[in-house]
């Protein structure tokens, strides 16, 4: 993987030490923490929103107490990321607690429903960097191979926040008030600051750099606008009312300006080059679908358990406890399976079918169905959500470099948070829809609305105080409303499921950002002794190449173990603003620089020991050396070669140049690496490809196309490309007596009876065949006695073939 981030980095005085067990499993504790805040608060109010509702009134708004919670992580995951990739993601973690700590006392303290949106805007706003803070930050901390094992743990909390932010609560509205559900948060997120501040250390470079707050602005507004036609078309307004066509057409022209923007900034928000790979995108689009399936469900499961079953708040906390041990356990095992054998591409496939399957099995509940039954019916998504969760996020940081781990994991949790919120606006429009339907099928329209517009206050609680008739008709609309809801889940799933099969094997990373192999080489030891010091380099990394032999120098005065040197290219040139990255043998990375338009650098290591000594610089192979450093500094001198280039010529048959021809590149895999045209000269060149097999495809008009393979080595290759001439034969039909004939059949036949092409002649009789090989053909016409003319082609043009029929 090459490295072609060139900000300018100050070499740090003194790197962080190697971090231990011990200090990850501290580290783990506040990230944990500050997870589980924003997942339980994503939930905790499912439980509680029908007392909510019935005490601040507004049933047909109660969506929006999940949306604008959703959608405000959605704008702010992008940008806490990026800020922790510029400034250091533990201080921007322990700032987002502080944010959500700040939207959690206001939520508590709402007086009405706008006041509570608002706040949960605010909760929303600190959450996003919380989730996007703590996987950027386990990609700091633990290699990718060993990573499966400390998402679990992460992964873990997601079940538990499933279910225990609907028992929490459902528990704090029963027995205190639901707004204990937002002023719980107060002790654990203290208890978060508290751990993080002090236990956790991490080695933070600053880079001076511009935030994308243009590409921010029209992500919030194109996100917002969006959910909003999703939410309001067909309930607060006719779908082809002005109010959704201007709010489709904002959302469109504001997506499509952030797409544009993001290209043209030096530090977009969300790196366009991150959708060059295959699964990065694909893992994108997975979280997108899965989370607008589980969270339009799982929200609403506890309406149906309360209204419906008549469950208390706690109760229907507890009757998703199925949910909660599947997703868990699915989870679990399947970050041990992963971490055991690094394969992973089936996982999402079979949680997508699953997911989808457990869906449809939530249309067996009904009006008179047992609590039991309900609780157990719920199995099946959390399942499927286990399978999903956790791989979406390996397969995204797996598909990145270091650099963009902070970017990758906050587009998972934004494309998730996006599908949440459109999900939760999408799925909630429906089951107000079919709510509304059925109150007005049996109450009548005005009482109908009466119940879901807050001019009637329905708490659970009231509604069993209400007259029969009531009570039958609003628990009927809640289950249609309900069935609503997991049909549009169940049809996201699946689109889930057919997404997951385009995810790609590709092998996991075990030792960190640079290649795995290189923390296994087997290094020699080093001499310490005062006169003719020695060190040794191990032999090159699997697949990065060959480089050359460190000498130690005696410096004067010593300055501790210092690794510096010159990168250079194999002619001696200076391979300016070229990238070094020093990590342990465990992947951490302990300094980063680059090197000067000398070539030269250095690095500060905490000690001696043994590291890796990674260099990368745009238009060469990046190299990974492993070095042994006594007590002594060490002087290293990488050589790294040039990227393959790539030069030819197309021409003709006669050996002359072919202009404007189309030159595609393409890898093993089929997948397009780089494509260009060819001068009036018929030259071609491409540069910056590294070594490898490739094939190149070359189209251009008036000939026929050409593939051949090609192999780089690291030099400059010339591959001459001859087009074969594509002749075309044309003419006219006509029958004696009658002059052109128009519909008549033309078929084409080579010299081994083959059918080459068959077609009917125009109004005019005119007929034409292309892109056709030198050689002998047959033309046969019918329409009268079918005729049959022999015609060669010798790649010239045949373009008045005239065939006659006769009576």
């Amino acid at each position: 993987m090459t490295v072609t981030d060139t900000a300018e980095v100050t070499p740090p005085e003194t790197a962080a030490p190697p971090r231990s067990t011990r200090s990850i499993y501290i580290a783990m504790i506040g990230l944990m923490l500050g997870m589980f805040l924003a997942m339980l608060d994503n939930l905790i109010v499912g439980t509680a929103l029908p007392t909510i509702v019935g005490d601040l009134g507004g049933l047909a708004h109660l969506s929006w107490v999940v949306t604008a919670y959703a959608l405000a992580t959605a704008a702010a995951t992008p940008i806490w990321g990026k800020l922790g990739d510029l400034y250091g993601r533990k201080g921007m973690f322990m700032s987002a607690i502080v944010v959500f700590l700040a939207g959690s006392a206001l939520s508590g303290m709402s007086q009405n429903m706008d006041q509570l949106i608002g706040f949960r805007a605010l909760q929303g706003l600190g959450a996003g960097g919380l989730m996007v803070g703590a996987m950027a930050i386990i990609g700091d901390l633990v290699p990718p191979r060993e990573r499966g094992r400390f998402q679990a743990l992460i992964g873990g909390m997601m079940p538990v926040a499933f279910v225990g932010g609907p028992l929490l609560g459902g528990f704090l509205t029963d027995h205190a008030s639901w707004r204990w559900a937002f002023y719980v948060n107060l002790p654990l997120g203290a208890a978060a600051l508290l751990v993080t501040g002090l236990g956790m250390r991490l080695h933070t470079q600053h880079v001076k750099a511009k935030i994308d707050f243009i590409g921010a602005f029209l992500l919030t507004v194109g996100v917002v606008s969006l959910t909003l036609v999703a939410s309001w078309g067909g309930t607060e307004y006719p779908w082809l009312s002005w109010q959704i066509i201007v709010l489709a057409i904002v959302a469109v022209v504001t997506l499509v300006l952030f797409v544009y923007a993001e290209s043209k900034v030096s530090e977009p928000i969300l790196p366009p080059r991150l959708f060059r790979s295959r699964n990065f995108s694909v893992a994108q689009i997975l979280s997108f679908l899965v989370g607008a399936a589980m969270f339009g469900a799982v929200n609403f499961l506890p309406q149906y358990m309360q209204y419906v079953q008549g469950a208390s708040a706690t109760a229907s906390g507890l009757l998703l406890l199925p949910l909660m041990f599947g997703m868990l356990i699915v989870m679990l095992t399947t970050g041990q399976l992963i971490t055991r054998n690094g394969r992973y591409r089936i996982y999402p496939i079979i949680g997508g079918a699953i997911l989808t399957a457990g869906m449809l099995i939530l249309l067996m509940l009904k009006v008179d169905t047992s609590t039991a039954a309900s609780s157990a019916l719920t199995l099946g998504v959390g399942l499927g959500m286990g399978f999903i969760m956790q791989n979406t996020m390996l397969v995204t940081q797996n598909s990145v470099e270091l650099r963009d781990m902070g970017a990758a994991s906050g587009s998972v949790t934004l494309f998730r948070t996006i599908g949440g919120s459109l999900g939760v606006a999408l799925l909630g429009s429906i089951y107000t829809n079919r709510l509304q339907d059925t109150l007005s099928e049996h109450l009548g329209s005005k009482a109908g609305g009466s119940l879901t517009d807050g001019g009637v206050h329905v708490t659970p609680a009231a509604l069993h105080k209400l007259p029969q008739m009531v009570r039958d008709a609003f628990e009927l609309g809640v289950t249609n409303g309900v069935h609503g809801v997991v049909v549009g889940g169940a049809v996201l799933a699946f689109a889930g499921f057919l997404v997951a099969w385009l995810i790609r094997e590709v092998p996991l990373r075990g030792s960190g950002p640079a290649a795995a192999p290189a923390a296994s080489a087997a290094p020699a030891a080093v001499s310490a002794a005062p006169t003719a010091p020695a060190a040794s380099v191990a032999g090159p990394a699997q697949g990065v190449g060959r480089h050359a032999a460190p000498t130690v120098v005696d410096p004067v005065p010593p300055r501790g173990s210092v690794i510096h040197g010159f990168v250079g290219s194999p002619e001696g040139a200076p391979a300016t603003r070229a990238v070094l990255t020093l990590i342990d043998i465990q992947g951490h990375q302990l300094g980063r620089t680059s090197a000067g338009a000398d070539g030269r650098y250095e690095l500060t290591t905490p000690g001696a020991g043994t590291y890796v000594l990674v260099a990368s610089s745009e238009g060469h192979e990046p190299q990974a050396s492993t070095l042994v450093v006594g007590d002594r500094p060490v002087e290293f001198h990488p050589v790294l070669a040039g990227s393959a280039g790539l030069t030819g010529l197309v021409r003709d048959a006669h050996g002359e140049p072919v202009p404007d021809a189309r030159v595609v590149v393409t890898d093993l895999y089929g997948e397009v690496v780089t494509t260009g045209t060819t001068g009036a000269d018929g030259q071609y060149a491409f540069s910056g490809l590294p070594s490898g097999a490739y094939t190149l495809a070359v189209s251009a008009a008036t000939h026929r196309p050409t593939a051949i393979p090609v192999e780089l080595n690291g030099a400059r290759t010339h591959k001459e490309i001859e087009l074969p001439a594509g002749a075309r034969i044309g003419g006219t039909i006509q029958a004696e007596g009658r002059g052109p004939l128009p519909d008549a059949r033309v078929t084409l036949v080579d010299a081994q009876g083959n059918v080459v092409g068959v077609t009917t002649t125009g109004p005019d009789g005119t007929y034409t065949f292309g892109d056709l090989t030198s050689g002998q053909y047959t033309i046969t016409a019918s329409g009268y006695p079918p005729v049959a003319s022999s015609v060669v082609l010798n790649g010239k043009d045949e373009e008045a073939h005239d065939v006659w029929l006769g009576h």
